[in-house]
């Protein structure tokens, strides 16, 4: 059975910012259910629904990706990869033959990767496993440990 719009808005509202693996879900189950109360929503909304159903199937798409490889990964590793993450940082700073601008560039993609790797520890602390993303639809103690801050 569906949870309605108002227990699903009451589970996932972003009160408080949140990492990014719970933004991802929110967004695809919020989008999935504004897409399957296709007629309820406004006319600008209509008339984006092949943007909508393509940004629907990109956030899948992604979910699936960050879901393979949390399942596959263990703390012991993430904690690993961010110290790597950390480390490399470092280096970077120090560096001072590389132009400033693919510092930049790396720094940044070193940070990217930080932040989605504490987002994993973060949900790791709730969840051994993430279930495919269309499984939240239907279980609201799932959504409500998810979301719960």
């Amino acid at each position: 059975m569906a949870i309605n719009l108002n227990k699903l808005i009451n589970i996932i509202q972003p009160e408080v910012e949140t990492d990014m693996m719970t933004n991802l879900i929110r967004n695809y189950l919020v989008l999935k259910y504004r897409m399957n109360h296709f007629d309820e929503q406004s006319w600008y909304f209509r008339q984006a629904k092949e943007s909508n159903e393509a940004k629907l199937s990109k956030l899948k798409k992604s979910y699936e990706e960050h879901r393979i490889a949390f399942n596959e990964l263990t703390n012991e590793r993430i904690l690993d990869m961010i110290a790597e993450c950390e480390k490399n940082l470092k280096d970077i700073h120090n560096e001072r033959t590389t132009p400033i601008f693919t510092r930049i560039i790396r720094v940044n993609i070193c940070e990217s990767k930080k932040a989605t790797l504490k987002s994993y520890l973060h949900i790791r602390n709730k969840f051994d496993t993430l279930l495919p993303i269309d499984d939240y639809e239907s279980s609201e103690e799932y959504l409500e440990k998810l979301f719960e801050v």
